[in-house]
């Protein structure tokens, strides 16, 4: 029988909330109980909040453990390197050469999310990499083009 799905992913997740969860039960059996719904809700509004903080205020929330720190960085960018950003292709079609985006609307700025992972405790931290969720990407570029907070560089 012929298979035409996707496959197994080349990373799999090897711990998430369910697993958090299973953790906290084992360590926490004759303490504090709750449900699992109730867990995965209190563990989503808290890094909702988090997130909140970190794209309307521009803070920098230092990750537990020693993890590091995330925030958003923001920096300017270099006309000579423009191979590297986008194509605007509306302009391109319109005046009959290439051009690319400029981000005009923040003064030549680029923004983006940044793990600093100095002083970290994690071995092999080189494999590890943050990536914002497509929501939290679309919430800054709104943040930006409104111009309701600006980061540091």
């Amino acid at each position: 029988m012929a298979f035409f799905g996707r496959g197994k992913n080349k990373i799999q997740d090897l711990e998430g909330i369910r697993d958090i969860y299973n953790y906290y039960v084992l360590k926490n059996s004759d303490i504090y109980i709750i449900d699992y719904n109730i867990y995965r809700d209190i563990l989503r509004s808290y890094y909702k909040e988090v997130m909140s903080d970190i794209l309307k205020l521009g803070y920098e929330f230092k990750l537990p453990f020693r993890f590091g720190s995330l925030h958003i960085i923001k920096r300017k960018i270099n006309i000579q390197k423009l191979d590297r950003f986008g194509i605007d292709w509306v302009e391109t079609i319109k005046n009959n050469k290439v051009i690319h985006h400029l981000n005009l609307h923040s003064k030549r700025f680029v923004y983006r999310f940044k793990w600093e992972k100095e002083n970290t405790l994690i071995p092999n931290l080189y494999f590890y990499k943050f990536v914002a969720t497509r929501a939290n990407k679309r919430e800054l570029a709104m943040i930006i083009k409104n111009k309701q907070c600006d980061y540091f560089e």
